[in-house]
């Protein structure tokens, strides 16, 4: 749009440009008829259950939203040629699962539009030009959510992202969206990144599976968000090369692009495509060796952050990326449509019966017909976010959820003195803990996950330590229960039990 229309069109309306149109209809009559009619819906008149609908008695899976960061198929990009198949676990998933083209609001960034359109059922296109949701409406106010509609049926919802917490106000946003838990990277274990410094995405392994066993009495819904393929891309060959060493060298190897001056940056984000590939193995696997029913729906979020206008796609246009929806038992359905990042949630509740949410309930009307109900969308949108929530009887029906932080609790089982030294022993810490005492942050060293510590610190009887997870731009996200210092434990020259141990695990080569 910058392009097209120049940078003062453009940021004018990026200011000014904001929320949905009050639709021609938005009346009480036509809310109510809209009303009845999504409430008193059945799919055929003997008001019988769908065909290629599973009923929610015979299976309430876990269900899990893999969104890949500018994950695309390299193969469907003309004159590309590879050594060898950059996402092999990807094609192998497309051609014994469900899969098609998924149909995006964003094209080279955007992350967070894509996300929204896929949990809430919204539709971006009738709100302003390079509008957020997440950076406008939903700052304050609830909405409609898959998260929301699932939790009617028992399940527990987790939200999740191998990147810092608050980045596009998602610690803001997901308690508005109906999450009970949001695991940022700041409460992460074993975290790993690649040659750009992103947190790499194999991670998310762990963490998924973490995050469903933590509720083994529960189904689950994670929605998890990755970030590994994301840019800035390497500009120059001698850029590319310094991250991909003799010692070290790139694993695709490209041609047939010798003459494009963004080379590097294409060939180092494929590399990265095909790192992520191995990912989608890894958490089939764990999955695939679980009894708990399990559905994982994987697709990218937007292409990459190129000159796109110069590439020639092979299938499709530049605002379609790939889906592929797996599981460890038998779906109902044999094929799946191409579909709109606003109808994918939908489509997958609807195959397990679930019928919560009027934003749900209006894609399942529609869902097969061809009808086109972009009216009754944008009169439903607009009543939800921005008008009298007439639908719901003028209130509110979603509260924010008191989201925690994280599914591992962050814990202190003592604390050691040398000198003016703390250290601060416990379970669940990494990189982004910090000591706070008696509320204060104090500068704190990571040692490993079971310690922290911090210096010219006198601690004495009745002082109050706890151990809070900080993002980058100092947002809190996480936090230990406090842990109140006694007197014994107040600083004493003869404190030597826990100066000992403390002083060996320094000494170990633990200490980061």
């Amino acid at each position: 749009a910058y392009k097209e229309y120049g940078f003062t069109f453009s940021f004018l309306c990026s200011v000014v440009d904001r929320g949905i149109d009050k639709p021609k209809n938005y009346t009480d009559e036509s809310l109510e008829t809209l009303k009845v009619s999504l409430e008193n819906q059945t799919d055929d008149e003997s008001g019988d259950t769908p065909e290629n609908t599973v009923m929610p008695s015979e299976a309430t899976p876990n269900i899990i939203f893999l969104q890949l960061e500018s994950f695309y198929d390299p193969t469907n990009i003309e004159g590309l040629h590879f050594n060898e198949d950059p996402i092999p676990v990807f094609h192998s998933l497309q051609e014994n699962h469900l899969s098609g083209k998924l149909t995006v609001p964003s094209i080279g960034a955007g992350t967070a539009n894509t996300e929204f359109e896929v949990i809430t059922g919204m539709d971006l296109d009738y709100f302003g030009v390079a509008e957020y949701p997440y950076l406008s409406v939903l700052q304050d106010n609830t909405c409609e959510s898959v998260a929301y509609d699932l939790k009617e049926y028992g399940y527990a919802a987790h939200a999740m992202h191998n990147h810092t917490g608050s980045f596009y106000d998602r610690h803001k946003v997901f308690p508005n969206l109906g999450f009970d838990t949001f695991t940022s990277i700041e409460n992460m274990q074993n975290i790993r990144r690649n040659e750009r410094g992103w947190a790499k995405d194999a991670m998310l392994v762990d963490e998924i599976e973490g995050v469903v066993d933590s509720t083994p009495n529960r189904a689950d819904l994670v929605y998890a968000i990755s970030v590994q393929g994301h840019g800035k891309y390497p500009v120059s060959a001698e850029e590319f090369d310094a991250l991909y060493p003799e010692s070290h060298p790139a694993h695709i190897r490209v041609t047939g692009n010798e003459a494009d001056p963004e080379k590097p940056g294409v060939d180092y984000w494929i590399n990265q495509v095909h790192d992520m590939d191995s990912l989608l193995g890894s958490l089939v696997s764990e999955f695939a060796a679980k009894k708990e029913p399990t559905v994982i729906i994987m697709y990218g979020d937007h292409l990459p952050s190129f000159t796109l206008d110069n590439w020639r796609i092979k299938d499709g246009t530049l605002y379609q990326t790939q889906f592929v929806i797996w599981s460890n038992f038998e779906l109902p359905e044999k094929s799946a449509p191409d579909m709109h990042s606003f109808e994918l949630s939908s489509y997958i509740m609807r195959m397990f019966g679930f019928e919560s949410g009027y934003i749900n309930r209006l894609h399942q009307k529609y869902y097969g017909t061809g009808e086109d109900y972009s009216e009754e969308l944008h009169l439903l949108q607009y009543d939800l976010l921005y008008g009298g929530k007439k639908i719901y009887g003028g209130a509110d029906r979603y509260l924010p959820t008191n989201i925690r932080y994280g599914y591992r609790p962050i814990t202190i089982s003592s604390i050691a003195h040398i000198g003016n030294n703390i250290f601060v022993y416990g379970k669940n810490f990494n990189e982004y803990s910090h000591i706070y005492v008696n509320g204060s942050k104090k500068q704190t060293s990571y040692i490993d996950d079971g310690c922290v510590s911090a210096g010219n610190i006198v601690l004495h009887t009745g002082d109050r330590i706890k151990i809070v997870q900080v993002t980058t731009d100092l947002v809190e996200v996480g936090e230990s229960d406090i842990y109140e210092i006694s007197e014994n434990e107040a600083d004493k020259p003869d404190n030597w039990f826990h100066n000992f141990f403390a002083i060996d695990r320094l000494l170990s080569g633990n200490a980061a």
